[in-house]
Parts: C-alpha cells; sequence; structure tokens
C-alpha cells in the first residue's frame, strides 16, 4: 500500500495546478521503524523541489467480518455469463438483464444456446462497473422488457455490495422479486414477490482503476485524485526514489529531464519517418501528460483560463441539473401527499 502525497499551487482563474507528488510505499517506510523524518523529492508536476514529512505509525487492534474491512471506492467485476433458478418466468427468460451502479451500466442479453441464461457480447472478458460509494449503494439488475412504448422492468434484483470481500471471487445468488423497485433500492426493503434466482460471479477490485475515469469529468475532487494517481505513475517511471541511503540534498531536477528525454527518445524510434498524422497521434497519447506538465498547448496562460471557464460551466450545468432533479421529485412527493386521506 502506498500513500500519495499531491502538492498544488493555487492560481486564480485557472485549475490549481499540480506542482508535483510524493508516492510513499507505507510497507518498506515502517518494516523496520514506526517514525521517520526524510525530504522526498516533488516529481511528475510543473515544479521541482523537496518536502519534509514526518511519517509515525501507529497500530490499532481492529477485528472486523472480512466484507466490512473493504475499501469504500472500486471496480465490480462480473463475470460475462449469468443463469438463473429453473422456477423463474419464461416471460422473465426472455428479458434482458441490466446492470447498474450509481456511475454506469451494462448489458446481457438472453443466450439463444441455453434457456435460463444470459452472456455479454464479449464472452472472453468480465463486465466492469466503477463504484465509489460500495458501503452505500448497490448493484441493480433489472429484466428489461421490449414493448411499443417505453421498454418496462418486469422485475428486478439488488445485490448490496457490503456483502462482498475485497479481491475474492465469489458466486452469489440474488432474488428475483416483482414490487416496488424504488423503494427497494432506497430502503433495502425485500418485500415484493419472490419470482426464482439470479446466480451471478462476482469480484470486487478495491481502488481507482480506468473505469473511474468518466466520473473525474464530472467531479472535481475525482479529477485532481486521477491527476495525483498520474503523476505517482510518472515518479515511478523516473526510478525509485525511495532509498534508505538516499541523501536530501540529491537534486530531482536530472531525474526529470532524464524522463523527459526518455519519452522524446522513444518517440522518435520511427527511423526518421514521422508525418503530421504520427505527430498528432503521439500527441493525443501524451495529451494528459503535457496539459498536467504545462507543456504543449497549456504552455500558454490563456488556454489554460479557457480550460478552466470550460470546467466551470460544466460543474455549473451538472449543479442546474441536480437542483431541476431535486425540485421535480419534491415537487412529485407533494403532489402524492395531498392525495393522502386522512380521519380525525
Amino acid at each position: 500500500m502506498s500513500l500519495v502525497i499531491s502538492v498544488r499551487d493555487h492560481r486564480t482563474h485557472e485549475a490549481d495546478p499540480l506542482l508535483g507528488v510524493v508516492d510513499l510505499p507505507l510497507g518498506r517506510i515502517f518494516s523496520s521503524r514506526s517514525q521517520l523524518v526524510k525530504s522526498f523529492p516533488l516529481l511528475g508536476g510543473i515544479g521541482y523541489g523537496w518536502v519534509r514529512l514526518c511519517l509515525i505509525f501507529r497500530s490499532v487492534y481492529l477485528r472486523l467480518p472480512p466484507p466490512l474491512a473493504g475499501w469504500n471506492t472500486g471496480t465490480l467485476e462480473i463475470m460475462p455469463r449469468a443463469s438463473a433458478s429453473e422456477g423463474l418466468p419464461q416471460g422473465l427468460a426472455q428479458c434482458r438483464l441490466v446492470f447498474r451502479t450509481l456511475y454506469g451500466k451494462h448489458k446481457m442479453f438472453p443466450d439463444s444456446d441455453a434457456p435460463r441464461e444470459w452472456s455479454w457480447k464479449r464472452r472472453d472478458r468480465p463486465l466492469c462497473l466503477a463504484v465509489c460509494k460500495r458501503y452505500a449503494s448497490c448493484l441493480l439488475i433489472q429484466f428489461r422488457k421490449y414493448s411499443l412504448g417505453p421498454d418496462t422492468t418486469a422485475a428486478f434484483a439488488v445485490l448490496w455490495l457490503k456483502d462482498i470481500t475485497d479481491d475474492d471471487e465469489t458466486e452469489v445468488d440474488v432474488l428475483v422479486r416483482k414490487g416496488d423497485l424504488k423503494r427497494a433500492v432506497k430502503s433495502a426493503d425485500t418485500e415484493g414477490e419472490h419470482v426464482g434466482t439470479l446466480k451471478l460471479r462476482v469480484k470486487f477490485w478495491p481502488g481507482l482503476s480506468g473505469y473511474h475515469q468518466h466520473i473525474a469529468a464530472a467531479n472535481k475532487n475525482m479529477a485532481d485524485v486521477m491527476q495525483a494517481l498520474e503523476a505517482a505513475e510518472d515518479a515511478k517511471a523516473m526510478g525509485d526514489y525511495y532509498s534508505e541511503t538516499s541523501d536530501s540534498s540529491d537534486s530531482s531536477d536530472d531525474g526529470d529531464d532524464d524522463y523527459d528525454d526518455t519519452k522524446r527518445n522513444n518517440a522518435d524510434q520511427d527511423d526518421g519517418k514521422r508525418g503530421l498524422t504520427d505527430e498528432l497521434k503521439e500527441y493525443k497519447r501524451n495529451r494528459k501528460d503535457m496539459h498536467r506538465r504545462h507543456r504543449g498547448l497549456m504552455q500558454f496562460r490563456t488556454a489554460r483560463q479557457v480550460a478552466w471557464m470550460g470546467h466551470k460551466m460544466e460543474e455549473k450545468t451538472h449543479e442546474l441539473g441536480d437542483s431541476l432533479k431535486s425540485k421535480l421529485k419534491h415537487h412529485g412527493r407533494a403532489s402524492e401527499t395531498q392525495k393522502i386521506e386522512t380521519e380525525v
């Protein structure tokens, strides 16, 4: 396990640029001591320098069931095949399955070769869904039925992610029910007509992954975390700067220059035959890294301010949408309340 510390420069009308990160391998640092005071270089950002840290480890004895000792953020992996019990109605066996979390969805379709079984279009790899609030959310499985108008949910199944152990591929049996879908999801209610069982194999991978990238577009905190992790990966590519014998007076400038030279050399290994198309492809591959270091287009302040304005507009759009949804939802509940008859 590593601790990543990021240092940012506060700038007006710009996305606060990342000066650099420090990636600390806690297992190595505290392998022979419980306290450390040391200077570490800032790498992976636009700045240079060192940050002096004092680290203290204090152990805590805590015994929790394995499912409760997991991470709150991770990636849910669903094997590409699902099957239902024999008692599932034939009408539901012909529905498609829609797997939903708060941040994404995937679909499975009925298998023509096997009754009461479903498969994903890519049978050689699992479905992966991002999860950010694991202990307060669920995997919702909808049996969606085609109709002339909007498609309807003929039945549903709910798997609460708090019941899954990290890094452990598990076969789960989820009850398929008919009833009030919204009530079941919001209040963990188990009411409803039990019509069968759905069998899945799932695995929860702790930590952030590439499946969380789309969340960063609407969440600044997530965007900052993803950027810091990318910088930490670059820092690891420069070499292992944590060493028991390293001297805090060493400069980190040389390591950064060597890293940039290596990337340029790798990019130029085309026997000198590089056209405009190759340069555009290389720019797209390295765009995020260049922008984080304020190189390429982002070396100009105007471009950084335009990017900041665009991000602010996206945030306001999402806030306006959430506000509108909450108001409509509030009015809907108020109208339902007016219909309730009371006795005096």
